[in-house]
């Protein structure tokens, strides 16, 4: 058991490190590769709802009593820094939004939100949700 705790204090650590979770800016540096690994990624999981441009205008926005969010905007919400946390709470399923209903968001929350019980290991989900944070900081208005 200790073992396994420690594991997991150390995967923690990592991960905030990674993640920039203590970082000022909440930015990460990414590559051109690792960002266009987060579009294919975000077009995969996010777009249906949020939109090809993540303005909230996906195929199937429509058929929310309230639209899904201007992710573009989530940097100038938040004082011109963004959120990469804020982001990666909200798609795991960390931070509740209405809108995604139960912790287990629509469609992709068992894939992203909880990774031991989809199709990827933790460590690449973790990756692919950090790939589509990066991805959504480029298209962040000023």
């Amino acid at each position: 058991m200790m073992r396994i705790s420690l594991r997991g204090m150390l995967a923690g650590a990592l991960a905030m490190a990674v993640l920039g979770l203590g970082m000022p800016t909440g930015a990460v540096a990414a590559s051109k590769a690792a960002i266009a690994a987060g579009k294919k990624s975000y077009m995969q999981y996010c777009a249906t709802c949020h939109g090809p441009t993540a303005t909230g205008d996906g195929v199937a926005s429509s058929t929310f009593q309230n639209k899904p969010p201007d992710l573009t905007l989530l940097a100038q919400k938040n004082g011109g820094k963004f959120p990469t946390a804020e982001v990666l709470n909200i798609v795991k399923g960390n931070t509740s939004i209405s809108a995604h209903g139960t912790k287990e968001m629509p469609v992709w929350g068992q894939i992203l939100g909880h990774p031991m019980k989809g199709e990827y290991g933790s460590s690449r989900a973790d990756a692919k949700l950090l790939e589509i944070a990066n991805y959504l900081q480029t298209l962040q208005k000023k």
